[in-house]
């Protein structure tokens, strides 16, 4: 397994599956999937609650621990273009402010530049996760974590599939599979937890979404943390620190490193 780190900037290429681990993953309970009414209809309300802005450019501090090792930082910056589904992170030194990293996401592909490494070949974006400070105690996959930058909800959480179960403000939609599954908890029809399980590479991460960015639909942080079965006690959080969501997406902006 080849991992590429980013610093501070935590983004890791699995180019190979891990192979000497069982996965742990969640039991999942039975959830009647409903054609309408009722959850479908509590689902529709969250979903025009949805509504991404067209482009938005936003400023971070993204921090990874480890317990025993302390802690790291870096400040960043985000510009998503939702309307052509594209976007582009930069993380820089928290002190002296210079560039450890720049990403850009566009057309299927994650295109790096790093202080460390310089330029890596352009990675398919269903081999590109996100990943903590240590031995792989977080893996999530970058495309799941793409939505929650976007402030958008996946396709998937609204099609047939999708298995819902509501409890008073409280809802879960549960996608994927026993081999790759998601489960989105949605509170006051807001989005506050994700839960990730996968077999290969296996994986347990909970993400939480916490607070909310003045009156718009970002939180005030993300947190992702490795869930049940994981022994590292690894945290990685990322706190808004302002969001522009008049900001320019012109296509110069998205040039690839």
């Amino acid at each position: 397994m080849r991992i590429f780190h980013f610093c501070f900037l935590l983004i890791a290429l699995l180019t190979v599956p891990a192979a000497c681990r069982t996965a742990e993953t969640r039991e999942e309970p039975t959830v009647e999937t409903e054609e309408s009414g009722g959850p479908r209809q509590e689902l529709e309300q969250i979903r025009s609650a949805y509504a991404p802005p067209a482009c938005y450019l936003a400023n971070f501090t993204v921090t990874g621990r480890l317990p025993g090792q302390g802690e790291r930082s870096a400040r960043g910056t985000i510009r998503a273009d939702n309307e052509n589904d594209r976007m582009v992170l930069e993380f820089r030194d928290p002190f002296l402010g210079i560039t450890i990293s720049r990403v850009v996401i566009r057309d299927g592909f994650a295109f790096v530049r790093s202080a460390e490494q310089g330029t890596l070949a352009p990675i398919p974006l269903n081999q590109f996760y996100v990943q903590g400070l240590g031995n792989n105690g977080i893996q999530l996959p970058f495309v799941a974590f793409q939505d929650l930058l976007y402030a958008r909800l996946p396709a998937a959480l609204f099609e047939p599939g999708a298995r819902l179960q509501q409890e008073q403000s409280r809802l879960e939609v549960l996608i994927g599979n026993t081999a790759q599954s998601y489960r989105y908890e949605f509170e006051e029809r807001r989005l506050r937890t994700l839960k990730y399980a996968s077999a290969n590479p296996p994986a347990n991460i909970d993400v939480t979404l916490e607070g909310a960015y003045r009156d718009s639909q970002f939180p005030e942080s993300i947190n992702m943390q490795a869930g049940p079965g994981s022994q590292s006690g690894e945290l990685l959080r990322l706190d808004f620190r302002s969001v522009d969501q008049n900001a320019s997406c012109a296509e110069y902006l998205f040039a690839r490193p």
